[in-house]
């Protein structure tokens, strides 16, 4: 302060809003905004100082409270990041990264996997599985569950114990797969107070059979590819059913599809089709069927696909997870 004092008279400058650390004989500290101003006689002769003063004290606490809970919560976010890292590449481990394609010796047909798995944040709320069951058999299974984030992550994690010992003992009976989750979730989540479920699709290939058998839970209906004409195949009332964990003990009915009929079928969760233009208008399935009608054959049928909405999308970007698979069934002599 003295030393301010001593520039003033000596240069004329004024020393403005100068914040100033106050000890006090009680140890206590204060906090204060100065400014002085030199002090001139008429004939322009420095004569002194004077200055006016305002205690901040509060203000200055308040700045020093905020600026800790800051790095605090910075130290905790920090840990919150690692965690849900660590809780994305445990998630994204148990999804298959390599499919194997099945065949049948007897009857020649062959059904090969196709996938892309996209989560839209740290953790996904969309999944898929593919359960071998023998040769030339197979179940899939594509799963939305409502919401993103940890509560979806949990979700995820409940039905993935339940698929487990369903394929076990239901793979080849689609509508009661889904029965049997539709039972356990409802179980798991009777005691909360919010309305959580998950869309699915269940499908049962039996190349021995040349047969597909498919139930749906409030899922997006399928595209299916027939003679290479692309179009959305309509399960309606056949095969589809209220969302898992919505409706307990319900009975979910499926239908038959004949494989020599079908090149191809595809199944996703809504992240795909819901994607919004520069209009505001969604990307849709009729979109989707046209991707994989036409364009570039030697692309991946669900690269063009995923590819013709990240270009229709405003954003250029996926603002919701995405799940795909698809299977392309072939005949070998």
């Amino acid at each position: 302060m003295i030393k301010d004092e001593r520039e003033i008279m000596a240069t004329g400058k004024p020393v403005v809003r100068k914040l100033e650390e106050i000890s006090w004989k009680d140890d206590h500290v204060s906090w204060a905004v100065s400014s002085k101003y030199p002090w001139y006689l008429p004939d322009g002769t420095l004569r002194g100082i004077f200055g006016v003063s305002s205690d901040v004290t509060k203000l200055i606490e308040t700045k020093q409270q905020l600026e800790n809970i800051t790095r605090i919560l910075g130290r905790q976010n920090d840990a919150l990041e690692e965690q849900l890292g660590l809780a994305r590449e445990i998630q994204q481990a148990a999804l298959p990264s390599v499919i194997p394609s099945i065949a049948c010796r007897e009857s020649g047909r062959t059904a090969d996997f196709h996938h892309r798995h996209q989560p839209a944040s740290h953790l996904a709320g969309d999944f898929f599985e593919v359960i071998p069951l023998g040769e030339g058999k197979a179940g899939f299974f594509v799963c939305d569950v409502m919401g993103h984030g940890v509560r979806s992550a949990l979700i995820v994690s409940m039905l993935r114990g339940l698929l487990e010992k369903q394929g076990e003992t239901l793979g080849d009976q689609p509508g009661a797969f889904l029965e049997g989750l539709n039972d356990g979730l409802s179980h798991l989540l009777e005691r909360t107070s919010q309305l959580i479920f998950a869309t699915a699709i269940y499908g049962y290939v039996d190349l021995e059979r040349g047969e597909l058998k498919i139930a749906s839970a409030g899922h997006p209906n399928p595209i299916v590819s027939r003679n290479g004409v692309i179009e959305i195949l309509e399960l309606e009332s056949e095969a589809q059913g209220p969302g898992l964990g919505m409706v307990p003990e319900f009975k979910f009915p499926e239908m038959c599809l004949p494989v020599e009929s079908l090149d191809g079928i595809w199944t996703f969760t809504d992240g795909l089709f819901e994607v919004l233009g520069v209009d505001g208008q969604e990307f849709g399935v009729a979109r989707m069927c046209e991707a994989l009608q036409s364009g570039d054959r030697t692309m991946d049928a669900i690269d063009r696909v995923v590819n013709a909405a990240v270009n229709f999308a405003a954003e250029k970007v996926f603002e919701d997870d995405l799940c795909v698979l698809g299977i392309d069934f072939g005949h070998r002599a």
